[in-house]
């Protein structure tokens, strides 16, 4: 079934159009090795992961219908190179995506915001350079006419709702001056919307008090008073104050023309260095993203987790379901994590059905040879006058290969880079690079 994948698409420098254009696109793939940055054609050099690419493809083929995918493996096994891959179809796909690193502090898996406020710092929209949080959604929406939607009293939503109205009316009124730089008041209007929409990101420390609320109804008159939005707390207990922010902003995502929002969690092993107490509630977040993915009906066990905040906090829904029945979220969870069998592995385990659960097997010397081959012809390709006999990608593959055996080279950014820098020595330092080489493999102990 999945034989044809690799014969069916040309990879690696055959993919990339003639002339200046491919010279130019093979540039930016190596600059993006270098960076550890997510390339624009990641798959043109994944090798060994056939299978995983196809069935990735047919994950986001049922977005509408919300997915999760976890991946598992030793250290090096190519977890992370997964999610960028899965990361770059989704972009080529139309899709929102997020992707964050879990850690035990800046964005613990027990605390909601700090995973929240990483996913938004982290948004990245299909044709867009930069992360450029919920502004480019906003505008789309209101191009479409979609604020309106939301403001119906069925579809209100605590947050988006009355952002998305203060963000239009800021908006209509820029439009109808005359001479906005001359204008304070719209001045103000910016101001206020735009630490509106970094509060709704999570990047503002302070809550929205009853003051800025009585400033938007002073600098934007006829607004609805009675409009408050509820806190955005650093609270273990507010999971589902977050998912139902997500919900809706894949719910907005999609009425906007977009496929869908793919979020991608790597490093969910740091599950394993936190406290018990600490545990409880990374299950509890985890349990709520396979909910917010694959609905709450899928994951019934989110209903006994404890509610924090204010009554306005408890009653509001993880999801954001404004028709009732069933719920189509838009949303695919991928997950990454070492395959230890421990606690982690267990959480998920429990919350998700074991047809997500993925295992990658290590790759063999041909693979990394394949790789190396790929990468050459790309290294000729950006660099034309690049001499590089084609029994090196071999060598190479030799060289890599064992490098990872003997855990010198951890992960694929770090293959990458080592692979690239043999490139880049041989052909800046050509003289040099039999020594070069020779030193690096005697550090290694090869025979």
């Amino acid at each position: 079934r999945y034989a044809g994948w690799r014969e069916a698409r040309p990879r690696g420098a055959e993919a990339l159009p003639p002339g200046p254009e491919g010279e130019w696109a093979a540039l930016r793939i190596l600059e993006a090795m270098r960076t550890g940055v997510v390339g624009e054609r990641v798959e043109l050099y994944t090798t060994g992961r056939q299978l995983e690419m196809e069935r990735l493809e047919e994950d986001l083929g049922r977005l509408p219908e919300g997915g999760a995918r976890v991946f598992l493996g030793d250290y090096g096994a190519g977890k992370t190179h997964m999610l960028e891959c899965l990361e770059a179809k989704a972009l080529g796909a139309n899709c929102l995506t997020a992707r964050i690193a879990l850690n035990s502090k800046d964005t613990s898996p027990s605390n909601p915001q700090r995973v929240y406020r990483a996913l938004m710092l982290n948004l990245i929209y299909p044709g867009h350079s930069g992360k450029d949080g919920l502004w480019p959604l906003f505008l789309e929406a209101r191009r479409r006419g979609l604020v309106s939607w939301w403001l119906e009293r069925q579809n209100f939503h605590a947050y988006l709702s009355p952002a998305l109205y203060f963000f239009n009316r800021y908006l209509d009124n820029l439009e109808a001056c005359s001479d906005p730089q001359a204008d304070r008041e719209l001045d103000r209007q910016e101001g206020a919307v735009r630490h509106l929409l970094d509060w709704l990101e999570g990047q503002e420390a302070q809550e929205l008090t009853g003051d800025f609320n009585r400033y938007l109804g002073r600098i934007f008159p006829g607004a609805p008073s009675a409009w408050r939005f509820p806190a955005l707390k650093d609270y273990r207990t507010f999971g589902h104050i977050y998912t139902y922010i997500l919900s809706a902003i894949a719910r907005l995502a999609r009425q906007a023309g977009y496929a869908g929002l793919v979020l991608l969690l790597d490093e969910a092993e740091m599950y394993n260095i936190l406290s018990s107490r600490d545990r409880n509630f990374a299950d509890q977040l985890f349990g709520y993203y396979a909910a917010l993915a694959l609905g709450e009906e899928a994951v019934p066990g989110i209903a006994r987790f404890p509610r924090g905040g204010h009554p306005n906090h408890r009653h509001l829904p993880p999801l954001y379901n404004p028709e009732g029945g069933k719920y189509e979220s838009g949303v695919f969870c991928a997950f990454a994590m070492t395959m230890d069998r421990g606690a982690g592995w267990q959480a998920l385990q429990e919350l998700l059905p074991q047809e997500v659960f993925w295992e990658l097997q290590p790759l063999s010397k041909g693979d990394y040879r394949e790789l190396c081959s790929l990468v050459i012809g790309l290294y000729r390709r950006a660099y034309p006058q690049f001499a590089c006999g084609d029994n090196a990608a071999a060598a190479m593959g030799q060289v890599v290969y064992q490098a990872i055996e003997q855990g010198a080279i951890d992960g694929s950014r770090q293959l990458l880079r080592c692979i690239l820098e043999l490139l880049d020595y041989s052909r800046l330092c050509r003289g040099d690079i039999g020594p070069y080489v020779h030193e690096m493999t005697s550090k290694l102990h090869f025979k």
